[in-house]
């Protein structure tokens, strides 16, 4: 369809520190609950019984929907694939099927939505080429309207990239299955 998938690079709603920044907030948040609790106002209607355990729920379900989640593979909203073919290398990617991106998503469904970028391997490309142009490609596609405000994990790309073949794997073969 695409070609070779060979890279797969994740789209997140908040960079970790703005993620770190966020949780911090909503644990403060908990810590004092009474003061979101009053800013709904339902606060002052409650009887004291009511109140603690409006509290205790909230505070509960806070400790159990966040403990366990950890940004690295909860706050991914999309996806990045790198495929190459003959003489080219193309970045598409996938983004959540969501009006809002939430915190808190569960039942995520990623629907394809557009080419980023493409490159061509010229003969004359070595290596190093190659990945400064998907370098430069991914640094224009986090400029894509949709993408603006979000993180691309780059990391292992980076870590990786610089040590692949790029030239064979453009090189003229046939696509693997996949």
């Amino acid at each position: 369809m695409f070609g070779d998938r060979v890279f797969e690079i994740p789209i997140y709603r908040l960079s970790p520190d703005e993620y770190d920044r966020e949780t911090e907030r909503l644990r403060r948040a908990v810590e004092e609950p009474d003061k979101p609790l009053v800013a709904t106002g339902l606060w002052p209607s409650l009887s004291d019984a009511e109140r603690a355990t409006l509290v205790r729920q909230w505070q509960d379900s806070f400790a159990r929907s966040d403990d366990a989640k950890v940004w690295l593979f909860n706050d991914i909203v999309g996806y990045i694939c790198l495929f190459a073919t003959p003489g080219q290398i193309k970045a598409e990617y996938w983004y959540i099927d969501a009006k809002r991106l939430r915190r808190d998503s569960s039942h995520k469904i990623f629907k394809y939505t557009d080419k980023l970028f493409e490159i061509h391997v010229l003969s004359s490309d070595t290596n190093a080429d190659i990945f400064a142009k998907l370098l430069k490609g991914f640094s224009q596609a986090n400029q894509v309207e949709r993408l603006l405000k979000r993180h691309l994990d780059l990391e292992v790309f980076h870590t990786t990239g610089m040590v692949v073949d790029w030239r064979a794997l453009t090189s003229q073969r046939t696509s693997g299955a996949g």
